[in-house]
């Protein structure tokens, strides 16, 4: 893994933002006609599918991404880092977090 600096604007809520700014464009023009579209003309007729699973799905997720970015104090003070904002799922603390790992947990 490559460690680059992250500029500080960036690195106390910037970051989030951005993901935002980059991601809404994607969520929007790509679900929009193939899922979103299709899970409510789905919904109008009481039917579920894999379309109305999958606009559900990214629209909520989506949505969550948008509420922990806009209003940070929505959420519980574990799901914010030191600077108040919400951390991203994929990025950790400390390696301390990542579980030891287990070679007798192999064959389950």
């Amino acid at each position: 893994m490559v460690g680059l600096s992250v500029p500080d604007w960036l690195a106390h809520g910037g970051m989030n933002w951005l993901e935002l700014v980059l991601a809404t464009p994607v969520v929007l023009w790509a679900d929009y006609h193939p899922y979103f579209v299709r899970a409510m003309q789905d919904a109008r007729h009481w039917t579920a599918n894999m379309f109305t699973l999958i606009g559900l799905g990214t629209g909520a997720a989506w949505g969550f991404s948008v509420a922990a970015t806009v209003d940070t104090e929505l959420f519980p003070a574990g799901f914010r880092g030191e600077h108040g904002v919400c951390k991203s799922g994929s990025k950790r603390d400390s390696p301390a977090e990542e579980p030891p790992f287990d070679p007798d947990l192999q064959g389950i």
